[in-house]
């Protein structure tokens, strides 16, 4: 085994100086003139993208020389058993792998750890994204070797398998919010991978032998036969000639207009009515692609939420709470001081030191810290330290407002200081605030559990009103009218929750609640989406139904599943039967038992249309002829008939019977073909 791990080491090692010279190339031009968040930047520009193409290239190039049967027996005649070989093999590759994608990587982490490198504060979760990439890279060296080594057609089955590395990337990308949950599945999807290749290795590219091998393929193309499923249905969506789509919108006098969007044959027209249905004749000859109707609507520039409430994965898709973002460590402040005034630092939230670090934006080196009780050198810690992470991170890099539940700040930086401007009842914490109106004269609106509060920047109270819905169960959206300052509330129920909310409610100058519109669900079946919904109900497998919930594909993939909820389970169910019904033809076609005809049924029925291309990667479509007995069709590889049960038919006489035993003619004296 050390013989062949060094052998493979020599001859691969080739390819591995390629993949580090190219990698290290893109990080020495990055850190000629780093940015600031160079080690969040970096895998976004290249290892997200270079990882993947490095482990299939040295997944194919490893074993492209066995594909060849001459060069296949050279490899396996050794006396060594064929798993010493794999494993020698992928030891080696995975370590030459690994090495020319992490080489450069930590050529980068120990330039940004240097002080005035990087403008921010240096910290060791900073490394995650990338270690994450060089990891993610083996689950696609393990398709690469399955790729090669199996016998399929390439316009069939055969790049299917693809589809777990990159559901592996999309989850430990977009999904997944913790580092060691992302290294979790890295290593499952490893597993699956590395099983599927022993499996097409030691059996020659058939992987027909081991039950768990057979699974481990099985895993991999249905995860690819879905995603194609997905991407097919998504991408004839691009071909839809027009459509039609409603909305509400609030207008700068507070009322409520619906309105109705349509697109055809490439030209945009709108339609403007009240709640009601009533059409609203102010609206006549309206062009929103008009620059002269840009702000015909109110622009809701507040966003009130509580981040208790905020379900996964909206928590990692919108909010920037995973290992991939700053966010968990640092937030980047841009809303510091009044508009039109330029700074000498910039400033980030660090939230381990609960403090705000300014940083010398030329000399990059760090120049103090800012707590609740003022600034601080940088040579010395704060007198103070805020209450901790600020409750609405992923919004606050644009505010002026820093909110905790015990108290909420105006952050002035032009003079190294944060401002208390609100401390809450403690039996009526905060749970969020933001800036509402113009920039040049905005407001504070603070939103605690059971009251709304409207604050003048030097913390004077402008009113406090009663807040009537569960934050629990709804967020809001405010702006305040141009020409009377009153407050315009928009409440949405959270994804998830039921019953459905859609809210608005104008507030005077004196808090007062004027009027508050109910907003109906829209649901047109003239949509483009009700078709897109319907197709995806048709691929999408009913096992799936049961554990994942209608919004999480609403916001995810853009579907309508819950205003079309009869349509998609109606074409998931057709199409499950059908899948049903179609693998028990298959299976009786490829004279399988009834025990496996039930067993691949039933799994059809719950995983539909990817279940079946799984199952045909997974068996070969035998060979047929025809029985000499029942005239039947029969399968030409078994003895005998499965209709009649009649034998093979012996072969006519040629003369050869006299000079060979009976059984080199194959079954119940059957001649063999003549070369």
């Amino acid at each position: 085994m050390i013989s062949i791990f060094l052998r493979e080491l020599r001859e691969n090692l080739k390819w591995a100086a390629v993949i580090f010279g190219v990698l290290l190339v893109m990080v020495l031009h990055e850190l000629r003139d780093p940015p600031t968040m160079l080690l969040f930047d970096l895998p976004q520009r290249y290892t997200l993208w270079l990882g993947p193409i490095a482990g299939l290239l040295m997944g194919v190039v490893q074993v492209l020389f066995e594909t060849r049967p001459d060069n296949w027996g050279f490899v396996v005649h050794r006396p060594v058993p064929r798993a010493g070989i794999f494993l020698a093999k992928c030891a080696a590759g995975l370590l030459l792998l690994y090495a020319a994608l992490a080489l450069p990587c930590l050529v980068a982490v120990i330039s940004a750890a240097r002080p005035g490198r990087l403008a921010i504060p240096f910290q060791g979760r900073m490394v995650f994204p990338m270690l994450a990439d060089v990891l993610n890279a083996g689950c696609y060296y393990f398709a690469g070797m399955v790729l090669t080594l199996r016998k399929a057609r390439w316009l069939g089955t055969r790049l299917l398998p693809l589809g777990v590395p990159l559901a592996s990337s999309a989850i430990a990308i977009m999904f997944i919010a913790p580092f060691w949950q992302a290294l979790l599945v890295i290593l499952i999807v490893q597993a699956i991978g590395a099983a599927a290749a022993w499996g097409v290795f030691a059996d020659n590219g058939a992987a027909e032998r081991r039950v768990a091998t057979r699974f481990a393929l099985g895993a991999m193309v249905y995860a690819g036969a879905i995603g194609m499923a997905i991407g097919l249905v998504g991408f004839s969506q691009g071909f839809t000639p027009g459509g039609r789509w409603q909305y509400y919108q609030v207008d700068r006098d507070g009322n409520v207009v619906l309105i109705t969007q349509t697109i055809q044959h490439g030209e945009r027209g709108w339609a403007f009515t009240d709640p009601a249905g009533r059409p609203l004749p102010q609206y006549d000859r309206v062009d929103l692609d008009d620059p002269a109707y840009a702000n015909q609507f109110l622009r809701f520039n507040a966003r009130l939420v509580d981040r208790e409430s905020i379900p996964w994965p909206i928590t990692v898709l919108y909010t920037s709470a995973g290992y991939r973002s700053p966010m968990p460590g640092l937030i980047p402040l841009r809303a510091v001081a009044p508009a039109g005034v330029r700074l000498r630092f910039s400033a980030v939230y660090d939230i381990p030191q609960r403090a705000i670090d300014l940083f010398d934006p030329v000399t990059r080196m760090p120049i103090g810290l800012v707590g609740p009780a003022g600034f601080s050198p940088p040579d010395q810690p704060p007198i103070e330290r805020f209450a901790g992470t600020p409750l609405l991170p992923f919004l606050q890099g644009g505010s002026h407002v820093l909110a905790f539940d015990s108290i909420v700040y105006w952050i002035e930086l032009d003079h190294r200081r944060v401002r208390p401007v609100f401390v809450p009842q403690p039996d009526d914490p905060v749970f969020s605030a933001a800036e509402v109106g113009p920039a040049i004269d905005s407001k504070i609106l603070i939103a605690t559990t059971h009251r709304l509060h409207l604050l003048e920047r030097s913390g004077q109270l402008v009113w406090s009103a009663p807040l009537d819905q569960d934050p629990m169960r709804c967020n809001f959206d405010a702006a305040l009218l141009p020409a009377n300052r009153h407050l315009v509330l928009r409440t949405f129920s959270n994804p998830g929750t039921k019953p459905y909310c859609n809210v608005v409610s104008e507030y005077s100058v004196d808090g007062m609640l004027l009027h508050q519109v109910e907003l109906p669900r829209l649901t047109d079946f003239r949509s483009p989406k009700k078709i897109e919904t319907m197709a995806f109900g048709a691929i999408f497998p009913v096992a799936a139904r049961a554990i994942c919930p209608s919004w999480i594909l609403d916001e995810v993939l853009d579907v309508k599943t819950e205003e079309f909820s009869n349509f998609f389970d109606e074409f998931m169910w057709s199409s499950a039967i059908l899948c049903a019904i179609l693998t028990l033809l298959i299976a009786r076609r490829c004279g399988m038992g009834w025990s496996k005809t039930i067993a691949w049924s039933s799994a059809n029925l719950l995983l539909g249309p990817a279940g079946v291309a799984t199952m045909l990667a997974l068996y070969d479509w035998p060979a047929r002829e025809r029985c000499v007995a029942c005239g039947r069709s029969r399968l030409a590889a078994r003895r005998d008939c499965s209709h009649c049960g009649a034998p093979l038919a012996s072969a006519p006489q040629d003369g050869r019977e006299i000079f060979e035993p009976a059984e080199a003619f194959g079954l119940h004296g059957a001649a063999l073909p003549v070369a």
